[in-house]
C-alpha cells in the first residue's frame, strides 16, 4: 500500500458517508471537512512478490529475428507443467456385450431333454393309472401277483426315470435360460436390471421359482419380440402363458400330494395314488411345453430363412423377338408394305407405318349403291 496521494491528486474527492465533494485539501488532512469521515485517499498498486529473481532479459534494439529457433529444449526430466509422458491413443469404450452370444445350441439340447422328461413322465403316469385300476379291482376280486409286481415295477421305473431326467433337464436348462436372458438384453440394447444372483434365485429357489422362472422367460421373450403392455412391462405370449399356468398348477399339486401322503389311512393311500396320477400328467404337460418354449426362444434368436429370400423382382422379358428385316417380316405376315420410293429398310421396327391401299379403277369403282359400276359402252358412229 502506497502513502497517501499528494495535494494535486486530492481534488474532486467525494465523501463516502455524506456524498459531498471536497474542496482542495491542505496537506495532512485525510478526513471529510463536513462530517469528519475518512476520505478514500489511498490506492493499491501491484508489486512483484518478494524473493523472486527477475526473469525478463533486457531487450536489444534492432530488427526482430523471425527465424524459427527449433523445438524447446528441456532437461533430462519431463517438465512438470506439461502433459504426462504417455502415448495418445483413440479412446474407445469397451463393449461389455461384445462376447455375449445366443445359446441356440444349448436351447435345443435343453428342449430335447425336456421332451425325454415328458416321455418318462408319461411312462410313470401309465404305471400309476394301472395301479389305480388294480386297486379298484382289488375291492371285489383277488389280484394276480404278477400283475401287481409288474405295475409296481413300472411305477418305480417310470418315477425314477422321470425324476432323473427332470434333474438333468434342470441342470441343462437353468444355465441356458440364464445365458439367453443376458443375450436377449444385449441384443435389445438394454441395460441389465437384475443381478446374476437375483436371476439364479428366481430360477432355482423351490418356492420362488414358481413365479420367478416365468418372469425370466417372459422378459427374455419380450426383449426378443418387443411384446410390451400398455405400461411398458413385458407381456407373455399365449404359449408362455399356458406354460406358466401349468407350471403353477404342478407346483400346487406337488405340495398337496406331499401333504396328503402323510396320512396313514386307506383312503389317504387311494387319494395319494389319484394325486400322483394328476402330478404325472401335469408334469408331462410342463415338460412338453417347456421344450416347445425353449425351441421358440431358439427360433427367436436365429429366425429361419424366408422362403422368398434371394428372389428378385425384375422386368419381364419382351414378348416380341427383334426383327432384322422388317419388310420381310411384313411380307411373311401378309401385310402389304407401302409403295413409294422407300424400301423395306426405311421401316423401323416398333413404329406403325401406313399401309398402302390398292387403287381402284373405274371398272371397280363403287356406284354408291354398293355395286360396281359397269364400264361405259363405246360410242358408235352414225
Amino acid at each position: 500500500m502506497t502513502p497517501p496521494a499528494q495535494t494535486a491528486q486530492r481534488t474532486q474527492l467525494r465523501c463516502r458517508r455524506c456524498a459531498r465533494t471536497q474542496p482542495p485539501l491542505p496537506p495532512g488532512v485525510f478526513s471529510c471537512l463536513y462530517c469528519g469521515s475518512p476520505l478514500p485517499l489511498q490506492r493499491w498498486v501491484a508489486h512483484r512478490p518478494p524473493g523472486r529473481l527477475p526473469t525478463d532479459r533486457p531487450r536489444v534494439a534492432g530488427p526482430r529475428d523471425v527465424r524459427y529457433p527449433g523445438p524447446p529444449r528441456y532437461p533430462d526430466t519431463h517438465p512438470r507443467w506439461g502433459f504426462a509422458p504417455v502415448i495418445w491413443r483413440r479412446t474407445e469404450a469397451p463393449d461389455p456385450d461384445a462376447g455375449v452370444r445366443a445359446p441356440i445350441f444349448g436351447l435345443r439340447v435343453a428342449a430335447a431333454a425336456a421332451f425325454v422328461t415328458a416321455l418318462c413322465g408319461a411312462t410313470a403316469a401309465a404305471g400309476e393309472i394301472w395301479r389305480f385300476r388294480l386297486m379298484l379291482r382289488g375291492r371285489t376280486e383277488v389280484l394276480d401277483g404278477m400283475s401287481v409286481r409288474t405295475s409296481d415295477a413300472l411305477v418305480s421305473l417310470g418315477s425314477w426315470l422321470a425324476l432323473g431326467s427332470a434333474v438333468v433337464t434342470a441342470v441343462i436348462a437353468a444355465p441356458v435360460v440364464f445365458r439367453a436372458h443376458r443375450a436377449a438384453i444385449a441384443f435389445a440394447g438394454r441395460s441389465v436390471s437384475r443381478s446374476p444372483l437375483n436371476v439364479w434365485l428366481r430360477l432355482l429357489m423351490p418356492v420362488w421359482n414358481s413365479c420367478g422362472a416365468g418372469q425370466i422367460l417372459t422378459e427374455t421373450e419380450a426383449l426378443l419380440t418387443g411384446r410390451l403392455s400398455v405400461g411398458g412391462r413385458p407381456r407373455a405370449s399365449r404359449l408362455l402363458g399356458w406354460w406358466w399356468a401349468v407350471w403353477l398348477a404342478s407346483s400346487v399339486l406337488a405340495i398337496v400330494t406331499l401333504a396328503r401322503a402323510l396320512g396313514g389311512s386307506v383312503q389317504a393311500v387311494a387319494d395319494t395314488v389319484e394325486l400322483h396320477i394328476a402330478v404325472d400328467v401335469v408334469a408331462v404337460a410342463v415338460a412338453a411345453l417347456s421344450g416347445v418354449v425353449l425351441l421358440r426362444l431358439a427360433r427367436l434368436f436365429a429366425p429361419e430363412p424366408d422362403g422368398l429370400a434371394g428372389w428378385l423382382v425384375a422386368k419381364p422379358p419382351p414378348t416380341r423377338t427383334p426383327v432384322d428385316d422388317p419388310a420381310a417380316a411384313r411380307r411373311r405376315s401378309g401385310i402389304v408394305p407401302p409403295t413409294g420410293t422407300g424400301t423395306g429398310k426405311d421401316l423401323e421396327p416398333g413404329i406403325p407405318q401406313p399401309i398402302a391401299q390398292p387403287q381402284r379403277t373405274d371398272s371397280a369403282a363403287d356406284d354408291g349403291d354398293g355395286k360396281a359400276a359397269r364400264p361405259a359402252a363405246p360410242e358408235t358412229g352414225p
